[in-house]
């Protein structure tokens, strides 16, 4: 009989009925204004966190070969570093293909209660709450990958909510939930990678997890395809929810996104109409999910499309933010011509002339085929190096960044995860307040506002860009001139630090192999680098990035700044990898004799990309 994960693991009762209860008066729901009802106060901050992978049979001092879920019969021995001796650390067990036990969820966020609750704007939550199906003698239900996710719900509840009122309930002023804005991933899906059009039993359940977060007037949206938007800064900044699993290659429910009827063409077509009402209200996007856009990832046609939409809305899309692949890095992707997006019938053509490049290749067709169908592995640690010098080529294509050049290029951030695939991580940006803070604080927001999201469309606006579009297929060169110019905006957020640019980021880590040292001690996380401290970089804004990637290529691979970058990709256990590679390359088992029956890569080291 199966137990509930909440259960087992005594999660309260009363912060798990916050989730997916809704016949009583609920204490925290009852606190969430509206958005736009407050002028908020902002700090500069939000975090972005992803690919949690809580396991609640993670047993520590288990044999990894068992993925860290069952022991067996051998002698106490000192315990020197636990990921050199082949058996499941208290906190974690880096560089293997273990999950992410509780004891560390619950420090992960025990940390943010303490040093960020009070501290954040909003939060970008991309994917993957739940264990990976790797174990056979525990197969994962669907019951336990909802049960998990709720679990996970709870903590950002518990972590994020007002829980001490310095006003009266109801007052103007009371505190609120910061928005969260959570994005499926491929592992909160059953089967793994799956999802059908909706609506279905998943996205209902979906929507009862995430109720807290999801806007009223998104559900509708959402139970459709697991997408939706929030506006995190009212009339200034929305974060869009994207199910890339509908792009997803490895989603054999779906294809892609060519078929008008595919639920990824429909996904793609409502991200147009979004971009296209944010842009006409002066209003700026962040766009998120779990699988960073990839030819070999996503389906070609939804790759070019996203490809169309990047570079169309280039000046108000201010980041691209994607976790899945467990590494810390980002990558480019660059027009190679201009291209035209139809509003007449919203939807996305695509041509030979909207293509798109990014680093992809046969390395990256590699990793990705050596992806299994249940994504018990994605690629095994020989191929990190290679993907990694990939990365370095790719940057050494970028050219002089110039005003004509930039507006072809979108960067894509591919945030490291929890999950101690390498040594667990997450991420708190920086982004400019100023024209916020210039105003006054007791200025509030019109009591009739109401938010955009809940508007009704304008229907003149699309009639007119209609025509203008119509007019420009026809040749008219009139309709030409009339069509709004998206080639260049210096003043953008994107090219000048200016509001809403982002300044820089803090990512923190926690160094599992001391952590483990001390088992009765609960870790901390603590810098691994700055953008500004470690990289020099005055901020994020594009031309910044594209040079950044010069310079890590100028230096080359014996370059002070390479092998930082290298070193930070790994989040810091390049070292304790190249170990596990010399035992593997050597055949010789672990100094305790855990690993005798060691075959490869799947029985001692860590797994990459895409699990």
């Amino acid at each position: 009989m199966y137990t509930p994960v909440w259960v087992l693991y005594a999660v309260p009762l009363f912060i798990i009925g916050c989730i997916w209860t809704n016949s009583r008066p609920n204490p925290i729901l009852n606190n969430l204004s509206s958005l736009s009802s407050l002028s908020p106060t902002l700090h500069g901050n939000f975090l972005h966190i992803t690919d949690l992978h809580p396991d609640p049979h993670y047993v520590p001092d288990a044999l990894v070969q068992a993925v860290c879920h069952k022991k067996k019969d051998h002698t106490v021995q000192q315990k020197p570093p636990h990921m050199k001796h082949g058996r499941a650390g208290t906190w974690g067990s880096p560089a293997t293909i273990c999950d992410t036990p509780l004891s560390l969820l619950n420090a992960t966020f025990d940390w943010l209660a303490t040093n960020w609750a009070d501290r954040l704007d909003f939060v970008i939550w991309t994917g993957d709450n739940s264990r990976h199906d790797n174990d056979d003698k525990k197969p994962r239900k669907i019951e336990e990958i909802l049960d998990l996710n709720r679990l996970v719900a709870s903590k950002f509840l518990e972590t994020f909510s007002p829980t001490k009122h310095r006003h009266p309930r109801g007052h103007k002023n009371s505190p609120r939930l910061i928005p969260i804005v959570p994005s499926l991933g491929n592992n909160d899906l059953y089967p793994t990678n799956i999802i059908e059009d909706g609506p279905n039993y998943l996205l209902d359940s979906y929507i009862n997890i995430w109720s807290p977060f999801i806007p009223k007037s998104q559900v509708a949206t959402f139970r459709k395809g697991g997408y939706y938007f929030t506006e995190v800064i009212p009339d200034k900044l929305i974060v869009v929810s994207i199910n890339t699993l509908y792009f997803f290659e490895s989603n054999t429910a779906v294809r892609g996104c060519s078929a008008s009827e595919e639920p990824g063409t429909v996904e793609m077509n409502w991200l147009n109409k979004v971009l296209h009402k944010a842009e006409k209200k002066g209003m700026k996007v962040y766009l998120s999910g779990h699988v960073s856009p990839s030819k070999k990832r996503w389906t070609l046609s939804c790759w070019n499309k996203y490809g169309r939409l990047a570079q169309r809305y280039h000046e108000i899309i201010l980041g691209h933010f994607y976790g899945h692949a467990n590494m810390d890095h980002f990558y480019f992707l660059k027009s190679r011509r201009s291209s035209r997006i139809s509003s007449t019938n919203k939807t996305l053509q695509v041509t030979q002339q909207d293509e798109m490049e990014n680093f992809d290749d046969q390395q990256e067709k590699k990793l990705a085929e050596s992806e299994t169908e249940n994504e018990k592995v994605g690629a095994n640690v020989y191929d990190v190096d290679k993907y990694i010098l990939k990365l370095l080529e790719h940057y050494k294509n970028i050219p002089i960044p110039d005003s004509m050049m930039v507006n072809r290029y979108s960067v894509i951030h591919v945030n490291p995860s929890v999950i101690p695939t390498f040594f667990p991580a997450l991420r708190i940006y920086q982004y400019n307040t100023t024209q916020l803070l210039s105003v006054k604080k007791d200025k509030n927001p019109p009591e009739d506002h109401v938010p955009w999201d809940e508007e009704e469309d304008d229907d003149d606006d699309n009639e007119e860009e209609e025509e203008e579009e119509e007019e420009e297929e026809e040749g008219d060169n009139e309709g030409r001139k009339k069509r709004k110019d998206h080639s260049h905006d210096s003043e953008s957020p994107v090219h000048k630090n200016t509001f809403l640019s982002m300044t820089g980021y803090i990512q923190y880590f926690v160094n599992l192999t001391k952590a483990n040292l001390e088992p009765q001690k609960i870790p901390e996380y603590e810098i691994e680098y700055t953008t500004k401290d470690d990289y020099h970089m005055e901020d994020l804004t594009l031309k910044t990035w594209l040079q950044f990637a010069r310079n890590i290529a100028k230096q080359g691979l014996k370059g002070s700044l390479w092998r930082k970058f290298r070193n930070h990709i790994m989040v810091g256990t390049r070292d304790v990898v190249k170990d596990r590679k010399r035992v593997i390359e050597n055949g010789n088992c672990l100094e305790n004799g855990d690993c005798t029956r060691v075959q490869g890569p799947l029985d001692c080291l860590a797994t990459l990309s895409g699990t």
